[in-house]
């Protein structure tokens, strides 16, 4: 068997091959067996589309049945073609009567989300549980702006704060600044090249330290 390599693992197809190919369930850390669909959306619903055109499309209707086949195999015999048809036979609707339909109810489903964010930045999702009645993903996204989010540079902040620029970098990692994204950020400018970028709160809590402890040495510490 060949395991055709997808770029996102369905997690229920995982399950079959673990549970009736076992001798290829060490494969599955480099080869899924996925579906690619050209908009961002759930299994699930590509599905319940492709499922919809099975009496009017030769195309859909092969793919659903090998979709079927695959989930109602039971390690001895696959579901063939003519008793596929047969299942759907007289019948006005077409997923209730199918394995599948059962199966996408049961199993875990993964929605892709294009997010665009400048270069070198990461965008924070973060996810909530949403209503069983409710089939959309609710999400929530930080968008940063590097010039707003982080207005000073190394050399800007330590004319600030009267300082060198040797003293704001040490600062900044003895004080936990550097790499927490509520004070810092990193913005690669060419191949080998990197600045360093401040937000409002970062200036603010040098301030701070400063005035609390105006001997504060960042290289003793």
């Amino acid at each position: 068997m060949r395991l055709v390599l997808g770029r996102l693992p369905c997690k229920f197809y995982r399950e079959v091959v673990t549970k009736h190919f076992k001798g290829h369930a060490s494969d599955l850390s480099q080869h899924y067996l996925s579906l690619s669909f050209d908009e961002m959306t759930t299994y699930a619903d590509k599905v319940h589309k492709t499922v919809s055109k099975v009496r009017k499309n030769d195309s859909a209707k092969k793919l659903v049945w090998l979709l079927e086949r695959g989930i109602a195999f039971d390690g001895r015999k696959y579901l063939t073609q003519k008793q596929f048809d047969a299942k759907l036979k007289g019948k006005s609707r077409t997923l209730p009567y199918l394995e599948l339909g059962m199966h996408m109810k049961e199993s875990d489903m993964v929605r892709i989300i294009p997010v665009e964010a400048p270069k070198n930045y990461t965008a924070d999702l973060t996810l909530r549980k949403g209503s069983p009645n409710d089939s959309s993903l609710p999400v929530v996204v930080k968008r940063t702006d590097p010039e707003k989010d982080y207005p000073y540079l190394t050399s800007e902040l330590a004319n600030i704060i009267g300082k060198s620029t040797q003293f704001v970098a040490k600062a900044a990692a003895d004080l936990g600044l550097k790499g927490n994204d509520k004070f810092h950020q990193t913005i690669r400018t060419s191949r080998s090249g990197k600045i360093q970028r401040y937000s409002e709160a970062a200036k603010s809590r040098l301030q701070q330290k400063l005035k609390k402890d105006p001997a504060y040495n960042p290289y003793q510490s």
